[in-house]
């Protein structure tokens, strides 16, 4: 059987902590296959979900911390338009630090779990994959249904 090439594949998650935690399984599977792998995360991470000696973290400044004084039922109901306007704001924020990133690690895969992908990314010219950890309802728009961002 023809052996592959080990691929660098880059985690991007969005605020660096979601896709960790769900992409275990995945990462796991690409190490066993000799893939290198590398998270570029803020600098929040560093004070949990990071754990594996074998993966490459990359920290950035940390871009946002506007939730971290509000309640549980005032991120519900105002999730859905603060969130991607902030996705917006830190996807410009974030332009030159992914532009370094990308020329600096070289690598050949892309992988990001956000729903508003950085043009720098999705534009640079290396195949790029969306991973989704979101609830189906973020996807329906039905008012018999709880608030996409409800969890339920």
């Amino acid at each position: 059987m023809e052996r592959f090439k080990p691929l660098t594949i880059l985690f991007v998650p969005t605020y660096g902590n979601e896709l960790i935690s769900c992409s275990n399984g995945l990462v796991d599977d690409l190490q066993e296959r000799g893939h290198k792998i590398v998270f570029s995360v803020d600098i929040s991470s560093k004070e949990g979900r990071l754990s594996s000696p074998s993966i490459r973290y990359n920290y950035s400044e940390k871009f946002s911390d506007q939730y971290s004084d509000c309640s549980s039922i005032e991120i519900v109901k105002n999730f859905s338009v603060n969130y991607l306007k902030q996705l917006f704001e830190e996807n410009k924020a974030k332009e030159s630090y992914y532009k370094e990133l990308i020329d600096r690690i070289k690598p050949d895969i892309i992988i990001t779990d956000s729903i508003i992908c950085s043009p720098v990314l999705t534009n640079c010219g290396i195949p790029w994959v969306w991973l989704n950890f979101g609830g189906p309802n973020l996807y329906l728009n039905d008012d018999r249904l709880p608030p996409a961002w409800s969890g339920m």
